[in-house]
């Protein structure tokens, strides 16, 4: 118990003297808190866009956007916080936005400060049969683990000539709970300020992993567990698609309809059977009936981190059938998917790339890959 206070009052101490810093260095700039860890999503709707950001301190925000021509508008939104210490959320949805238009934007408050000025551009039209770019990966990981890939996605998006249109990552964000205890939002916050430049310009879309569910300590799960600070750092589409939280929605993207599972939670023999958000299962086959009768929709794609198929000996037999929680996941899913005939399945979690021919029950029943 000593050597625990000991520790808590030195992480205290040290927050402290760093909050004191920030705030007599941004206080003679009239700018303490301005927003930190920008981030963007879409909703489905491709005359919104969910802006979402932090500060150190409960304050108004909103979101200030104009267009080439000049026209501007400005929206506000909401707060919150699972813990003050880590500081608070801020989600601010724009509405009534021309579809494939570039915006530039700057958020924060008048109170506090506001952000440099950043672009984006609006998803097309709902059925738009343009050729798409979305960078998918999973299992990023902070400092050393992900400098490569970081840099590589950052170029890609800063190259125009890639026109990418989002990033979608299958789970597994900054490992806080393979940390010590006190570096656990440490992590988050690394996580996000090292894709400063690619979040802030095109939407990071995601799906929950196994290191989100808890910080991994009794030091900070009283706060941090059942995938709180996931849910809470960011805003995906789940509302508008009629889900209960940020582990399971979906959304449009043109001629695309995208939807991110749980893999960890709310289906017979999930890794987390006691963290429970609702009935994943009849979710999924309703908005699949929905979007395989949409003639707006040509391709399904589906997000989850855990795999059904890989080589890796721990998920799969010698041929090829799944096995531990791939064949958890391959019981729960597979029939779901092959009946509605989605077209993709990305997942993460084994940290290597492998594809596949289409495959239904161990048995490959195509030739495309």
């Amino acid at each position: 118990p000593q050597l625990l206070a000991a520790r808590f009052f030195l992480f205290m101490s040290l927050r402290v003297c760093f909050l004191l810093l920030c705030l007599s260095v941004a206080f003679a700039q009239n700018l303490y808190d301005p927003p930190q860890m920008i981030h963007l999503a879409v909703t489905g709707d491709p005359t919104e866009m969910v802006f979402t950001w932090t500060t150190h301190f409960a304050t108004e925000g909103e979101v200030s956007l104009h267009t080439k021509d000049g026209s501007t508008s400005t929206f506000t939104g909401t707060q919150s916080s699972y813990l003050e210490s880590a500081g608070w959320i801020h989600n601010v949805v724009a509405t009534g936005l021309t579809p494939d238009t570039e915006y530039y934007y700057i958020c924060g408050g008048p109170n506090t400060g506001y952000s440099s000025e950043f672009s984006f551009k609006t998803a097309p039209a709902v059925g738009s049969r343009d050729d798409r770019v979305v960078v998918m990966y999973g299992d990023m990981g902070i400092v050393q683990y992900s400098y490569y890939t970081v840099e590589h996605v950052t170029h890609l998006v800063d190259n125009s000539d890639a026109n990418v249109d989002f990033i979608y990552q299958a789970g597994d964000y900054g490992y806080g709970n393979d940390r010590d205890p006190m570096f656990y939002e440490m992590s988050w916050n690394l996580f996000f300020t090292q894709l400063t430049l690619p979040m802030t310009k095109v939407p990071y879309m995601v799906a929950p992993g196994n290191h989100e569910e808890s910080c991994g300590s009794s030091e900070c799960d009283f706060y941090a567990n059942n995938f709180t600070v996931y849910n809470s750092r960011f805003r995906m589409p789940y509302q508008e698609s009629g889900a209960p939280t940020n582990m399971w929605f979906s959304f449009d993207y043109g001629n695309i309809h995208f939807i991110t599972i749980s893999t960890e939670t709310d289906f017979p023999n999930c890794p987390y059977d006691d963290d429970t958000f609702g009935d994943q299962l009849s979710w999924l086959t309703n908005d699949l009936e929905a979007a395989t009768n949409s003639t707006t929709t040509d391709w399904i794609i589906v997000v989850g981190h855990q795999p059904i198929y890989s080589s890796v000996s721990s998920k799969s037999t010698v041929f090829g059938v799944p096995k531990g929680d791939s064949r958890n996941v391959q019981q729960a899913f597979e029939d779901i998917f092959y009946n509605y005939k989605i077209d993709i399945y990305v997942d993460g979690h084994v940290h290597g790339y492998e594809r596949s021919y289409p495959v239904y029950k161990s048995r490959v029943v195509g030739n495309s890959t």
